[in-house]
């Protein structure tokens, strides 16, 4: 009779193992597919050609990352828009995902847990001219955007604000376009 409870001790042990790699694949397949989901929305939309991903997902899923190159010279102003709308459409993928949800170690994900990159290049391929920004960049809830100075190519920030900030300044700038145009909200 003592032989019945190890068989019993053996199969739960196993089945747990089990359950373990069927839950680590089911995480692994939603946060591939909220990436490429991602990726495909802001290829279609906006020209983004994904570079890079990655994450930190060793037990939850604490962070996901994005890279992209883009083709088209950026001002202050656009890369604004550009890098929000690319946040917004992550963090919204991620969090409409029922799937990946029980993985995520903070629920609603938000810019603290995305990192984003984006590359600008001229449409030929190579690097932008100095002093025109290169790289903007989502880190911690940080946004920065970066300029070569000089012919090193070494990048600069040239300025930096929080998510919350640059959604306001692009609330402001929206209300100075609808005032300046007299139509109402």
């Amino acid at each position: 009779m003592k032989i019945l409870p190890s068989i019993f001790l053996i199969l739960m042990l196993g089945s747990c193992q089990l359950f373990e790699r069927d839950s680590a694949k089911i995480k692994e397949d939603a946060v591939h597919r909220v990436k490429a989901l991602t990726i495909a929305k802001l290829k279609d939309q906006y020209d983004l050609y994904a570079i890079g991903s990655g994450g930190c997902t060793m037990d939850q899923v604490k962070m996901l990352h994005l890279a992209f190159a883009y083709d088209k010279e950026v001002d202050l102003s656009s890369a604004r828009n550009l890098i929000i709308l690319s946040i917004n459409e992550f963090m919204n993928t991620i969090n409409n995902d029922d799937v990946i949800r029980p993985y995520l170690d903070s629920y609603p994900f938000n810019p603290k847990n995305i990192e984003i990159m984006i590359c600008i290049m001229q449409p030929n391929g190579i690097d932008v001219d100095s002093n025109k920004i290169a790289l903007i960049s989502l880190h911690d809830g940080v946004i920065d955007y970066e300029a070569c100075k000089s012919e090193n190519a070494l990048l600069t920030t040239i300025h930096k604000e929080t998510y919350g900030e640059a959604i306001e300044k692009l609330q402001e700038g929206q209300n100075r376009a609808v005032m300046h145009y007299g139509v109402a909200l």
